[in-house]
């Protein structure tokens, strides 16, 4: 194992083959605004590289016990949801979209938490694509019911996903994301000056690696109230346009 300064100050990076990907930072804390958020500068999330370290067993044991059990919720879930169209097509509720939405008004507020909670887990285990449930809220509860229930859902679904990478670190996050996909975005990351400004990108346009950048976001230095008004200014404006656009052509 060989250690080199990362040129910059405080800090220093530790690499080596095969090796599991960490964050390396030391130093003073960013300074705050008045609004109590770091300032932008280049340096406001240190380098994120490899590391020679090996994972810690205990962490990992817990990470594997956290993926384990969301899967299992968000399977669940989806067996929920399948069982509820199945039920729905045999009594003839989809025979038309007035009868659907008769039928999904009858279980109150529970249609809308389930696409909720379908949602906010999707963020976090990648199963079901995110563009079915801006499909199912806009044809089932409008677009405007459409676009709250899914904005609510991912926007928890990403701070739950940014909380998780700080609380398990890397041990977590590669549970979900493979070593060379992290590694390829690392190094692009590094190259940047200024990851608010990428991260702030990533969620904002479509088609975009955002589910990614919430698990990568909490391996970094960025603080939690930064991240959470990131997603809160720029999570809205893609689930709004989808649901605009499902209401309009499908709904």
């Amino acid at each position: 194992m060989k250690k080199k300064p990362n040129g910059e100050p405080g800090t220093e990076t530790v690499s080596g083959p095969g090796s599991a990907p960490e964050i390396k930072e030391e130093g003073p804390e960013p300074a705050e605004d008045k609004d109590g958020m770091a300032e932008t500068k280049p340096s406001d999330i240190p380098d994120v590289t490899l590391s020679g370290e090996p994972e810690d067993p205990e962490k990992s044991r817990k990470a594997t016990i956290v993926k384990n059990v969301a899967t299992a919720l968000l399977l669940l879930l989806l067996a929920l949801a399948v069982a509820f169209v199945i039920y729905a097509w045999i009594k003839g509720y989809l025979s038309s979209k007035e009868a659907l939405r008769d039928y999904i008004a009858s279980f109150g507020a529970w249609g809308p938490v389930i696409l909720t909670l379908i949602q906010t887990l999707q963020v976090i285990i990648p199963v079901l694509p995110a563009l079915i449930g801006y499909a199912a809220g806009a044809v089932l509860f409008g677009w405007m019911g459409g676009f709250l229930i899914n904005y609510i859902g991912i926007s928890a679904g990403s701070i739950f996903a940014f909380w998780l990478a700080k609380r398990f670190g890397v041990a977590l996050v590669r549970k979900f994301v493979s070593l060379e996909k992290y590694d390829k975005l690392v190094q692009w990351v590094n190259q940047k000056k200024s990851y608010t400004v990428i991260l702030f990108l990533m969620i904002l346009l479509p088609f975009a690696p955002d589910d990614f950048f919430c698990f990568f976001s909490g391996l970094s230095s960025m603080k939690p109230l930064r991240f959470i008004w990131i997603i809160i200014l720029a999570k809205p404006w893609c689930i709004l346009a989808y649901s605009l656009f499902f209401a309009h052509v499908i709904g």
